[in-house]
């Protein structure tokens, strides 16, 4: 099967480098592609991946994880790559995003996309085993979009969750609540 050439994986999008900062998850999603995937021994200093990044010479730059927010060095090297004038992109699970967390660890950033697989936060949790809180993740969005970043979220269609036109409304309705730019399903 060929993927479509407008999709990520159809190779649509040539300019951005993919870089997983870190093998640690706080969630247990059960479709997680990295949680059995490949996690060398050695890792890298930030320097060192943002040395990398620059060499590879993409304008676009998406940081994954694991869970890339538990990073600690992600505002190191998200200082590096943007005044190098590369746009820098993250995903996340949302669970750590805070106003706060935005200020002092996200500043710089050219667009977040957040995963969240339900509307109803306690049916997330459910799936991810991660508790959001909803008033926080608006106003980390409020200060995203503040500093001027992109905020998209994901969600995966997902049987006896949101499987239904009906249960994307009630997403869609759920991340305009939130003032998200763009919904992916």
């Amino acid at each position: 099967m060929i993927p479509n050439k407008n999709n990520f994986c159809g190779g649509a999008f040539p300019d951005w480098l993919e870089v997983n900062l870190i093998s640690q998850c706080n969630g247990r999603c059960a479709w997680c592609i990295e949680k059995d995937g490949y996690h060398p021994e050695a890792k890298a200093e930030w320097f060192v991946i943002a040395e990398s990044a620059l060499r590879h010479g993409s304008k676009n730059i998406i940081l994954l994880g694991g869970e890339p927010t538990l990073y600690r060095e992600i505002q190191l090297l998200i200082n590096i790559l943007s005044a190098a004038g590369r746009d820098v992109w993250i995903t996340t699970n949302g669970s750590l995003l805070s106003s706060a967390f935005v200020k002092d660890q996200l500043t710089g950033i050219k667009g977040v996309n957040i995963s969240i697989h339900h509307y109803d936060l306690t049916e997330n949790q459910v799936i991810t085993g991660l508790q959001i809180d909803r008033s926080k993740l608006y106003e980390a969005i409020t200060a995203l979009h503040k500093a001027g970043a992109v905020v998209r979220m994901n969600c995966n269609c997902i049987k006896n969750f949101v499987e239904t036109v009906e249960g994307m409304e009630l997403y869609l309705e759920f991340a305009k609540e939130l003032g998200v730019d763009k919904v992916r399903f």
